[in-house]
């Protein structure tokens, strides 16, 4: 009986906000969670692709097919014609923490201002393999009059292209400098490289710092230094004046508006690197420690995930061909009736969505 009584006790405490000796008020994992996966369109779905892209600051792009899920993921499952919105009116390009993301334009305009100073590590990697930068910088220029597939300047630099594009390398550091961004299509074979010498006149560093703790908030400042790769101490500059704030484990997290009335959604599909999984310092907010080497894995990969209420339940992957998708499923515990019906259900409509078949969802212990 008095474990019973422990145990809801300590639910009942988890789920509210509660005073310390000092009058300050407290914020209980849950709620910074719910408000978090409610800012990010996860809970109620946001209004379109660019939307998404906007709120989010870019979603992360290493893998195609799970951006495009992670993208889809924040939209209404009936939305018409997602990926080609998404086609037409976003680039792809790197910017925070030097990685390839989807962008709305001109967030990744912004983002390379903000982020200027910073060094970049094809700068060193050139000039070590013996390259002539501004050369071969100005040689990609000149080729870019016109719109060209990645595999065409890959071609045109001939021998010395595996070097200037090893782990895009030359694509990088220009695309961070803001000049250069690449465009995807549903049925293209490969993307189209453009460069851009339009220039932003105005600072917009306040606004990317108000996007990211309205979309990523509760959140912290080494949150956000580990958002755009900067130190604490660089983003201890910024003002944060105008933002609530309230603490969890004597840390002080900022946001703009708090809902202490949202409720975890039962089940929460995510894929690989979702903006919840790489925009925060403190992963302990979002997984259990125990299970953090599932998510976060060797050579800086992070799985596809599936929470329920909150808890990490899940892992998930996919095989896709050319006109077919498999999706396979490995859990702590088994899902039962009702909660496999809607993984499957989000699955059928994602490779609807895709112009694919879905041809099997297995399950498996993890």
């Amino acid at each position: 009986m008095k474990k019973k009584l422990f145990n809801l006790l300590n639910s009942f405490f988890d789920i509210i906000n509660i005073v310390d000796s000092e009058g300050n008020s407290l914020l209980s994992q849950k709620i910074i969670l719910c408000n978090r996966l409610s800012n990010q369109g996860l809970i109620e779905p946001l209004s379109s692709p660019l939307d998404v892209l906007h709120k989010t600051l870019g979603i992360q792009a290493q893998y195609i097919n799970h951006a495009l899920f992670n993208i889809y993921n924040r939209l209404p499952q009936s939305y018409p014609f997602a990926f080609k919105e998404l086609a037409d009116t976003s680039i792809l390009a790197w910017g925070q923490r030097q990685t390839y993301h989807f962008y709305d334009y001109k967030d990744w305009k912004n983002i390379c201002q903000l982020l200027s100073k910073q060094s970049l590590w094809p700068q060193k990697f050139l000039s070590d393999q013996g390259i002539d930068l501004d050369q071969h910088s100005a040689l990609l220029e000149e080729l870019l009059q016109e719109p060209l597939s990645r595999t065409a300047i890959l071609e045109a630099f001939g021998e010395k292209g595996k070097t200037l594009f090893q782990w895009s390398a030359l694509f990088l550091l220009h695309s961070r400098q803001g000049h250069l961004y690449h465009k995807w299509a549903i049925d293209a074979k490969d993307r189209l490289v453009f460069w851009d010498q339009e220039t932003i006149i105005a600072s917009q560093k306040q606004s990317l710092i108000d996007t990211y703790f309205k979309a990523y908030g509760p959140a912290t400042l080494s949150d956000l230094g580990h958002f755009l790769g900067m130190s604490k101490t660089e983003v201890g500059h910024f003002d944060l004046s105008h933002f609530q704030q309230i603490t969890y484990k004597n840390k002080i997290f900022y946001y703009h508006e708090l809902n202490e009335q949202l409720c975890l959604p039962k089940l929460l599909i995510l894929g690989k690197f979702d903006p919840l999984l790489v925009s925060y310092h403190d992963k302990e907010i979002i997984i259990d420690p125990k299970y953090h080497s599932l998510v976060w894995k060797k050579a800086g990969q992070i799985a596809a995930i599936i929470l329920k209420e909150g808890q990490f339940q899940a892992t998930w992957t996919f095989r896709k061909s050319t006109s077919s998708i498999s999706f396979s499923v490995s859990s702590l515990t088994e899902f039962n009736k009702s909660e496999k019906a809607y993984i499957e259900k989000s699955f059928l409509a994602f490779s609807s969505q895709m112009g694919l078949t879905c041809q099997k969802i297995t399950y498996q212990n993890l």
